[in-house]
């Protein structure tokens, strides 16, 4: 049995499977009319140029959704046409694309790792706010057996595997796994002193901001709140400043690799444009402030009861791009400065910590370690059931190939491991989870560390 796990963005979808390595495919989409391969010709053999799939499975699913022909990425953006995106205005489990990409992202991985078994389990992060009733709609739709063709890549390539299960978990929830822990489970030695604290968790992404709390290592669920609100708003505001300024109608993409960048192409050159990308966050973080005021009040914990605030996602990212010479250059802070910048004076003991130079990956980090902590405790219970007597931690441990060290990580409550990180090789596991991350049911806590 092996996994996928997929965060479905409003712009990329980040995945990993049991290798442990991350990669990212663009989440734009044309849906063709039938099953026939389009003229379109890819620019590069590379699988991610080559994004022209027909997906077929085995019966038709709940919302008719497969079999389906569809082009993505470059190949969409070839296509004549709107591309079709992610909607802030629609539930993640309601939208097509969504499950279009968490499929493609199967299939990629298979093609990427060939030593992934057929059977997988797919591990995906959705909005608190849909977390529960997302789980039903996905695995009613995602579970089942999959072909899916690949007639643009190595002159025509098909895999096949079966999703077994769908599990779905918060995004923010994740990013705060990932904040605690490392991708092989041991917790992070610069972050263990806020296990014993109330922390927020503040996940801004491009179409939505999503919010949670740990108080003691423990998932509070009423914390768990989305707002409609990203990274997209301050792209428009900037989008609207500069076509005043300069009158320039900017492109969507170009208006991202601005945001990202703080610069403008103009001819052969650059135009530094950093001022107004500040203004776009500015604005943005007030919007978002309103809610955050909000948000305390709901959840009945005041902002100065926090600890730490913890920003993850593509709004943690400075404004920055790279010299000829390979020189970075900052051209503005972070959006989650700005934010945390107000919220600090309401609480100036309150600490502002960055996820670190990961943060857009922080949501599939989360899962990755999800997904190893079950696989973990599936080996033990497999090892209890197959032992004549009741045996201990520690001798069920050995029995799957841990070490003698396992009682005192179980004590610690902690998987323990010498695991790689992301892009290395796929992590080896030497401890068991306790009671790491518990499964959350509604209404309840879950638990994190014990």
């Amino acid at each position: 049995m092996s996994f996928v796990a997929a965060d479905l963005g409003a712009s990329s979808t980040r995945y990993t499977s049991d290798s442990g390595k991350i990669d990212v495919l663009p989440n734009n989409m044309k849906t063709l009319p039938d099953m026939n391969v389009s003229l379109i010709i890819p620019d590069s053999g590379d699988i991610e140029s080559c994004l022209e799939a027909q997906i077929t499975r085995d019966g038709q699913d709940a919302m008719g959704f497969f079999p389906t022909n569809v082009l993505m990425g470059i190949m969409a953006e070839k296509h004549r046409g709107i591309d079709e995106r992610p909607s802030v205005n629609t539930h993640k489990h309601k939208q097509k694309i969504n499950y279009v990409s968490a499929i493609m992202a199967c299939a990629v991985s298979k093609l990427k790792h060939p030593e992934l078994a057929e059977h997988v389990d797919l591990y995906l992060a959705t909005p608190p706010i849909e977390v529960h009733a997302a789980k039903e709609a996905f695995a009613q739709v995602l579970c089942g057996t999959y072909t899916v063709y690949f007639p643009k890549y190595n002159n025509g390539v098909s895999v096949t595997f079966t999703v077994d299960s769908v599990k779905c978990y918060a995004e923010s929830y994740m990013a705060s796994a990932a904040f605690f822990f490392n991708m092989n489970g041991t917790p992070k030695e610069e972050t263990r002193q806020y296990l014993s604290g109330t922390v927020l968790h503040l996940d801004i992404g491009a179409s939505t901001s999503d919010l949670s709390i740990t108080k003691n290592g423990k998932f509070l669920d009423k914390s768990g709140q989305t707002y409609r609100i990203g990274g997209n708003v301050a792209r428009d505001n900037l989008i609207d400043q500069i076509c005043q300024k300069f009158a320039i109608d900017l492109p969507l993409a170009d208006a991202e690799k601005v945001m990202a960048e703080g610069r403008m192409q103009q001819g052969m050159g650059f135009v530094d444009v950093s001022d107004l990308v500040m203004v776009a966050k500015r604005e943005l973080a007030q919007q978002l402030n309103e809610y955050l005021d909000t948000y305390f009040k709901r959840i009945q914990i005041p902002i100065q009861m926090v600890n730490a605030i913890v920003v993850s996602g593509g709004g943690s990212m400075q404004s920055q791009y790279a010299t000829p010479e390979g020189e970075m250059v900052k051209t503005s802070e972070p959006l989650s400065y700005f934010v945390t910048q107000e919220l600090q004076t309401w609480s100036p003991g309150t600490a502002v910590i960055p996820f670190g130079d990961n943060a857009r990956f922080a949501n599939v980090t989360g899962l990755f370690i999800r997904a190893k902590i079950d696989e973990i405790k599936r080996k033990q219970q497999a090892a209890v059931a197959s032992q004549p007597v009741t045996p201990t931690v520690q001798s069920v441990a050995q029995g799957i190939g841990q070490t003698q060290q396992v009682q005192q990580v179980v004590n610690n409550g902690a998987v323990a491991g010498a695991g790689q990180t992301v892009g290395q090789t796929t992590p080896t596991y030497t401890g068991a989870p306790g009671q790491v991350m518990q499964d959350r049911q509604p209404g309840q806590e879950g638990q994190i560390t014990q």
